[in-house]
């Protein structure tokens, strides 16, 4: 900005005339419809070029329309006051009143040209949530692509734009353009499967979704919700809430990397703390802690039951799991953990060999409170955690659950079906009717059965496919199978709906790692699901809409500045 009364560096202006004036950038402040053309040396009013308005000054035609070099405040006070000046005004509201009411037929039809800076700004913004790079680095990056000579940023209304406090809100409006296109795709699935993800305090939603056209499953982050153990069903709720659904929820451990991490570093642990113990009261309680045999001996026990849930979990994880294979591995879970609750597992009876003594010592460290009364404590609180555990896991995977997965897989999984002509006719007939039954109010029984020996005909000549092949051939809108079998095509895009696949996989991992790694640094509101949203669900930096995220984040401006006028 130049001083009053200062000259522009390298401008010139009135050279024509004894007295040299300049134009003072003083002026643009006082009077908000003023600019000023460098190239040109001349400044003109905004609102009298936009309205295209006559006015004279002196023996100067449309002096302020295209643009004078009478650098002197009077002459703007007489062009405020002047009558085109009050016309433009005029017209100019006239326009922009006219503007707003076609803007909602326009919209859609219209692609605003948004400013470069912008789009430069959320786009590192975005690629830094993509590559888990720490938000306090925007400053530093965006000034390296500034010194490496980035064209858009190069201008003044980048430092306007950014502000250190303002990249949460980019984030969220970011995070609001992902969560469009999940709604987007919910509102066009038939069905919509959910799954939760709960850690020790927070819960993560992932729906699942088929899409009519191509018949292909997607799953989306719907959102993290923190909250004490057990919060699965208040996410679930909450996440039907926003967005339109309903179903149920499966939930699942993971902690074994925890007690593992714990269980070796115990030994080492111990003995610190035992160490500092003399300084605090409160070490000195968590080294007894530690050391009691009650502690030790329930770690083993994590440590044998929790690999069951991982080994089941695994099934989740298979790009083309078999659904019928989730029965026999409910079984297998269930019965895993019974034998623990009565006979205990090879961790804990390891343990337990070598703490046989009445005051045992375990991986050289003296244990505490072993006596026989804590011992039988013990048992009875591996008992009551291992039936609890076992009764969640079959609550969570019912009988009738586990048949419809069976059901699914007889009727859609060619390689399930008999090689023998002759055997064809009565495969799946019962499986069939479980399925009619149970989603009765979404396909028609009577024209399905009729349709069965004809679909398995067809199956059977369409060669070895995956279930997800067959599936997605029929829950695709355009497909000759969708319009012969559309009752089959229904109950296959329920399949679809099924939360499997390393696709959901791979995100849930990472969402499960970012939440992990940023809950104990970030508030329950401050942007951390935002950012999972992004890092798990955002495309490539071509293929994001940055152009409504612009949108988005100036209405967060507006309403945020309306708000503190307000206040």
């Amino acid at each position: 900005m130049v001083p009053p009364g200062k000259k522009p560096a390298g401008e010139t202006s009135n050279s024509n005339k004894k007295c040299k004036r300049y134009f003072n950038e003083h002026w643009k402040e006082e009077f908000t419809w003023l600019e000023f053309d460098y190239e040109r040396k001349l400044m003109f009013c905004l609102e009298c070029r936009q309205a295209l308005v006559k006015n004279k000054h002196g023996k100067a035609e449309n002096a302020f329309t295209v643009g004078t070099d009478n650098f002197q405040r009077h002459a703007l006070l007489r062009h405020v006051t002047s009558g085109a000046h009050r016309q433009a005004l005029a017209v100019n509201r006239e326009h922009s009143a006219s503007e707003a009411r076609g803007r909602a037929e326009l919209q859609p039809l219209l692609k605003v040209e948004v400013s470069p800076a912008k789009i430069a700004i959320l786009t590192t913004v975005y690629w830094m949530a993509k590559e888990e790079i720490p938000l306090e680095k925007v400053s530093s990056l965006l000034e390296l692509q500034r010194f490496n000579l980035c064209q858009a940023l190069l201008t003044s209304e980048h430092s306007d734009y950014y502000r250190p406090g303002s990249v949460r809100e980019m984030q969220a409006a970011m995070a609001k353009v992902l969560q469009r296109e999940a709604r987007r795709r919910i509102e066009a699935s038939p069905f919509v499967g959910l799954l939760v993800e709960e850690t020790a305090d927070a819960a993560a939603v992932f729906g699942t979704t088929v899409s009519p056209r191509s018949g292909q499953p997607s799953a989306a982050f719907l959102g993290s919700f923190a909250g004490q153990p057990g919060a699965a069903a208040g996410a679930l709720a909450e996440a039907m809430r926003r967005f339109g659904i309903a179903t149920g929820a499966v939930r699942w451990a993971s902690l074994l990397p925890a007690v593992e991490a714990l269980d070796a570093a115990w030994p080492a642990l111990v003995p610190l703390l035992e160490r500092e113990a003399a300084r605090s009261a409160l070490l000195l309680r968590l080294c007894r802690e530690l050391k009691s045999f009650q502690f030790v001996a329930f770690t083993k026990t994590l440590l044998d039951a929790l690999p069951v849930f991982q080994k089941l979990r695994g099934f989740f994880h298979g790009e083309d799991s078999d659904p019928a294979l989730l029965a026999p591995a409910v079984a297998a879970a269930a019965a895993a953990l019974r034998a623990q609750r009565d006979a205990g597992g090879r961790h804990l009876g390891a343990f337990l060999s070598a703490a046989r003594d009445g005051r045992p010592r375990y991986r050289g460290v003296q244990l505490e409170q072993s006596s026989p009364a804590h011992r039988k404590r013990f048992e009875r609180l591996k008992e009551s955690y291992l039936e609890s555990a076992r009764g969640g896991l079959l609550e969570s995977f019912p009988g009738g659950l586990l048949e419809a997965l069976s059901s699914f897989s007889a009727i859609f999984n060619p390689r399930r079906y008999p090689r023998a002509l002759e055997e064809v006719g009565a495969y799946g007939v019962g499986e069939l009717d479980f399925l009619l039954r149970t989603y009765s109010r979404v396909v028609q029984s009577e024209r399905a059965r009729g349709d069965f020996p004809l679909f398995k005909r067809v199956v059977l000549s369409l060669g070895p496919l995956s279930f997800k092949e067959l599936c997605a051939k029929l829950a695709c809108g355009s497909s000759e199978m969708h319009e012969l079998f559309p009752d089959f095509a229904v109950l296959a895009a329920v399949a679809l709906a099924l939360p499997l696949g390393s696709g959901l996989a791979a995100k849930l991992s990472r969402a499960r790692e970012l939440l992990a790694r940023g809950r104990p640094c970030c508030a329950a509101d401050d942007g951390l699901s935002d950012l999972v949203q992004i890092a798990v669900d955002g495309p490539p930096v071509n293929e994001f809409d940055f152009a409504l995220a612009v949108e988005y984040y100036e209405g967060m401006r507006e309403s945020g500045c309306l708000a503190a006028q307000v206040k």
